[in-house]
This record gives structure tokens, C-alpha cells and sequence, in this order.
């Protein structure tokens, strides 16, 4: 199988309009001890250019569905193994989906450096598309609608786990808080998960309209329990009587090599990766696992499948 690489963008297709509706819509995320701001970036059509968050720098795209948001996330695992086929792969299946947001978790800077070469790349507002927030790995964040805010914080983490979180302003529509994950992986860290999951609920307490997606590496259902008076898992929601499992090493030959490779030899076949909002103001509509096939031979995506959700904001709340 012949893969073949992304064309350069000549010039950015983001379309935009100046909008900023009267009101406080200030999110505060900047507040808390320890938080510091991104600047995230545009392709201008020459290179990627740093924006101003803020009223003065806020902006919505004039494709957006404003009621109606589409969100994908992945674990797209920081493992060598034919890595920049897989990162390729992984473009054509956002190409398909062409979501309002985009949240990847375990990338390397090497993986950011190739995403953002890629044409659907320059479509978004990218929180770190030169890797400046990445050690080993880290998270990324992808946005249609201009940044109001972006901030990165440190979570308790003997792994180096940060959280990040992002608001925009959507025309007509609530005040939207999102963040993104990838709590800590040993499977005796429940009570460092439950601490970081409190982070995030912390960071959010002023706001009311929130989704948080990620990696949660959870090893049982009571892990949610940290946040479960705020916010709704979307899947059992959605799909009550499927599993959902996100990774597999039943299914997945490289999530099964990955763990054969560190001795292990029992399955793991867990749900990870969820989607968490607020119901009063936010309805989960449809919700999906992707790369669940190979895309050549026994090739996969990465260790985890990915999730995508439709969201719907509520006008009143």
C-alpha cells in the first residue's frame, strides 16, 4: 500500500466575522493559582501565526452550526510503530468528519510537526501547533471559532499530566467551556484520577455550559464519582447497553502487541475514553467509536479508537 503525503494549504479558508455580543463573558479560567495562558495559532496561508484571545480578538466562523457541535478526540499513542502512516490515516478520518473541535492526547512534538503540515490542519485554531507545551507528550487542542480563552495548568501527576482548557463564544448560544485529558495511567492512581478529575471541576466551577473529553484510563466506574453532581458520561447515555470500549486488546492487534511487549498477557478491554458535559445546558445526540478496522493489514490508527460526538447547546438554561 503507497501512501502519499498532504499538499500545503496556499492560503487559510477559515472564514470569519468579527462578533462579540454585549455582556461579561469573561470565563476567568486564568484564575486559579498555578494557570498560564496560551496564545494559540492560525495558518495565515504562509505559516502559522499566533492570535489574540479576548474580546478584541474574538471571532466565529461562519460555517459553524451553532447549535449543533461536532467533537473528536484520540488517544493517538506516541508509539513508533509506523507512526507516520498512522498520523496520515488519522488526517483523512477528520478529513471525513470535518469536526467543530479536534482533542488529541499522547502526541509528541514529532506527531504535532506532521499534523500541522497536514491540508484539514489549517482549517482549525490550533492551541500549541509548534509543540512548546509538549515534554515527552502531551495534549492538543483544535478549534473552528477563535480561542476566547486557553490555558494550560499542572495537575498532581507523578506522569507530568497538565490539564488544558479552552472557552469560546458561540453566537446565540451559552458561553462554551471545554477541556481535554489524559488522567494518570497506573492502575493503582485512582485517587491521583479522582484529584485531577477535581481539578477540572474546580477550574470550571463558574461556568455553566462544559463538556471535558479525553483519555481517563479509568479502571472502574466509581472513578466518576469525583464529578458526577456536575457533570453526564455521554455514552451510556447515548448506548446504554454497550460497552464502548474505546481500548481493546481483544480487537486491537497493537493495543495487544503493546501489552504483550510489557508482559502482560491478560486482556484489557475498558472504556477509557468518554466525553463528560453539563445536562442543563448541553444534549449528547449521537456518539461513535472510530478506527475500529484496520487501514491496511493489521494496521491500526493507534492503540485506543477514537470518539465522536454531536453535541447540541441549549438555547435556555
Amino acid at each position: 500500500m503507497e501512501y502519499s503525503g498532504e499538499e500545503e494549504s496556499s492560503e487559510s479558508t477559515i472564514e470569519e466575522e468579527e462578533y462579540f455580543p454585549p455582556g461579561d463573558h469573561s470565563l476567568n479560567l486564568a484564575q486559579y493559582a498555578g494557570v498560564t495562558e496560551i496564545q494559540p495559532s492560525y495558518w495565515n496561508g504562509y505559516r502559522w501565526k499566533v492570535c489574540m484571545n479576548g474580546p478584541n480578538g474574538t471571532q466565529i466562523a461562519k460555517s459553524l452550526n451553532y447549535k449543533e457541535i461536532t467533537v473528536l478526540s484520540w488517544n493517538v499513542w506516541f508509539g513508533l510503530r509506523n507512526r507516520a502512516q498512522r498520523i496520515q490515516m488519522l488526517g483523512k478520518v477528520v478529513t471525513q468528519h470535518d469536526p467543530d473541535f479536534i482533542f488529541f492526547q499522547e502526541v509528541t512534538a514529532e506527531i504535532i510537526k506532521q499534523i500541522v503540515t497536514q491540508k484539514w490542519a489549517k482549517q482549525y485554531y490550533i492551541s500549541d501547533p509548534e509543540a512548546n507545551l509538549v515534554r515527552r507528550y502531551g495534549n492538543v487542542m483544535f478549534s473552528k471559532i477563535k480561542f476566547h480563552e486557553c490555558v494550560i495548568k499542572d495537575m498532581p501527576s507523578l506522569m507530568g499530566r497538565k490539564m488544558i482548557l479552552g472557552s469560546v463564544v458561540v453566537k446565540n448560544s451559552p458561553k462554551l467551556t471545554f477541556g481535554t485529558f489524559h488522567l494518570e495511567s497506573d492502575l493503582k492512581s485512582a485517587n491521583t484520577r479522582s484529584t485531577q478529575l477535581q481539578d477540572f471541576k474546580n477550574a470550571t466551577k463558574d461556568n455553566n455550559c462544559i463538556f471535558l473529553i479525553g483519555d481517563t484510563n479509568f479502571t472502574s466506574e466509581t472513578e466518576m464519582d469525583t464529578i458526577k453532581d456536575k457533570f453526564l458520561d455521554a455514552w451510556p447515555v447515548l448506548h446504554p447497553n454497550d460497552p464502548g470500549l474505546t481500548f481493546d486488546t481483544e480487537t486491537n492487534s497493537m493495543a495487544k502487541e503493546e501489552y504483550e511487549d510489557q508482559g502482560i498477557l491478560e486482556p484489557k478491554r475498558k472504556r477509557l475514553d468518554r466525553c463528560f458535559y453539563t445536562p442543563e445546558t448541553i444534549e449528547p445526540i449521537s456518539m461513535c467509536l472510530l478506527g475500529t478496522t484496520p487501514y491496511y493489514n493489521d494496521e491500526y490508527i493507534s492503540d485506543h479508537y477514537g470518539i465522536l460526538v454531536k453535541l447540541r447547546l441549549k438555547s435556555e438554561f
